[in-house]
C-alpha cells in the first residue's frame, strides 16, 4: 500500500515513514490513520487499544500484531476479498473496528478510501462507492437507508459488516433484499473485533452466527461462550455473552448475562427486553431509536425505564405504555419513559447509555 484517501485527498505513506515528525501536522482523523499505518508498517508488535465502554468503563488493552493479522486474514478468507480491491473505513480509527478495516487494507492489499465518522458518512457525490468491503454501526445504518443519495452508494458495497450493537427487525427487513451481501457482527476489542459473522440479506440469510476458520467455541456453566483462537494469543476467553451452540460452528446469541435488572427481586435480562419491545415496536411502526434501563428504586430496588430518541417525532408516552402492557409482564413494563431529541454517541457510534442517563440525571 503506497497511500490513503482521506476525506479527498490521497497521502503517500513514504513520506511520512521516512520523516514521521510530519504526522504532528496533521488533522486528528489524518494522524489517527496514518500513524497507526506507520506503525504497522515500520514492523511494531505490540499495540494499546481503547475498549469502546458500551458494556462498561472503557479500558485500554493490548494485542498483538500476530492477533491482528490472524483476524484480518479469517475475514478476508471468508469474505473472498481480493487483492487490489477497495475498502472503505467510516469509524473512528482509534478503536478496534477501525483499526481492523486498515489492517486488513494493508494485509490484503486493499486501496483504502477512509471517510471522517459521521452519522450518515454515504451521504456525498465524490466518490464511487464500489467498495468490496465496509464496516458500520447500527445508528449509521438507520441514517443511510433514511436517504436516497446514501441508500443508493451503501446498495454498491459488495460486503458489509454491521456492529456494535443489536440491528432492529426494521433495518434488517430493509436489508433482506438487498443484492449484496451484508453480515452482523459479533465480537470485541478483546476478540480482535468479531469471530463470527450473520448473513442477514439474500438467499443466505441466517439466524445463527457462524465463526470464522480457526476459531474455537465452547460454553460454561453459565451458558456464555468461550471463545479460543490465534487471534486470542491461544488463550480462552469467557464473555458474558449466553448463547445456544448449534455445533462447533455456529450459535445463536441470546444476550449479556451481565446486562440485568433486579426488580423487585425479578431478574430481567435488558437484552431480551428490549428485543421484545423492538418486535411491539415494529409491528406499530415505530422506528426511534430506544433502550432499556434500571434505575435505583426505594421500593423495588431498580426500575425498569424506556429512554426513546424523538428526532423531532412526537411520542405519546400513554400510547407507548398501551402497547407495551399488552405484550409485557408488569414487572418488565417500563415505570417511566423519558424522551431526548438526540442519542449522545460514545466515538464507535454506539449509544452512550451512561452519559444520556447522566444527562436525564439517573
Amino acid at each position: 500500500m503506497d497511500s490513503v484517501w482521506i476525506d479527498g485527498n490521497f497521502y503517500p505513506l513514504d513520506s511520512y515513514i521516512y520523516t514521521p515528525a510530519k504526522i504532528k501536522k496533521l488533522d486528528t482523523l489524518e494522524r489517527d490513520v496514518i500513524s497507526f499505518m506507520v506503525d504497522w508498517l515500520s514492523g511494531k508488535e505490540i499495540f494499546k487499544i481503547k475498549t469502546s465502554g458500551s458494556t462498561g468503563r472503557p479500558t485500554v488493552i493490548t494485542i498483538h500484531r500476530d492477533q491482528m493479522m490472524a483476524s484480518a486474514e479469517m475475514t478476508l478468507n471468508y469474505l473472498n476479498v481480493k487483492k487490489g480491491r477497495k475498502a472503505l473505513l467510516c469509524l473512528h480509527p482509534s478503536y478496534i473496528a477501525g483499526l481492523m478495516m486498515i489492517v486488513r487494507s494493508i494485509i490484503g492489499e486493499l486501496n483504502l478510501y477512509v471517510i471522517s465518522p459521521s452519522s450518515n458518512p454515504l451521504k456525498r457525490n465524490d466518490l464511487i462507492f464500489d467498495f468490496d468491503l465496509a464496516s458500520f454501526v447500527p445508528y449509521q445504518i438507520t441514517e443511510i437507508l433514511n436517504d436516497t443519495i446514501s441508500g443508493d452508494n451503501f446498495r454498491k458495497i459488495r460486503n458489509v459488516l454491521i456492529g456494535g450493537a443489536d440491528i432492529s427487525e426494521i433495518l434488517i427487513r430493509k436489508m433482506r433484499t438487498y443484492e449484496n451481501k451484508i453480515y452482523q457482527t459479533f465480537g470485541m476489542t478483546e476478540t480482535v473485533s468479531h469471530i463470527a459473522l450473520k448473513r442477514i440479506s439474500g438467499i443466505a440469510e441466517s439466524d445463527s452466527y457462524e465463526v470464522l476458520e480457526g476459531i474455537q467455541i465452547s460454553k460454561d456453566d453459565r451458558g456464555c461462550l468461550i471463545v479460543k483462537g490465534r487471534i486470542t494469543g491461544d488463550e480462552r476467553i469467557i464473555t458474558n455473552d449466553l448463547v445456544d451452540l448449534i455445533d462447533d460452528k455456529r450459535f445463536i446469541w441470546k444476550g449479556r448475562i451481565d446486562q440485568v435488572i433486579n426488580t423487585g427481586g425479578i431478574i430481567i435480562n435488558i437484552d431480551d427486553l428490549e428485543g421484545r419491545i423492538r418486535d411491539v415496536f415494529n409491528v406499530s411502526n415505530i422506528n426511534n431509536n430506544f433502550f432499556v434501563a434500571g434505575i435505583d428504586d426505594f421500593k423495588l430496588g431498580e426500575k425498569v425505564i424506556l429512554v426513546i430518541e424523538t428526532r423531532n417525532k412526537v411520542i405519546e408516552e400513554e400510547h407507548i405504555h398501551g402497547l407495551l402492557r399488552q405484550h409485557l409482564s408488569r414487572y418488565e413494563i417500563p415505570k417511566k419513559i423519558y424522551t431526548l431529541e438526540d442519542f449522545v454517541l460514545l466515538d464507535t457510534g454506539k449509544i452512550d447509555r451512561k452519559a444520556i442517563l447522566e444527562k436525564l440525571g439517573k
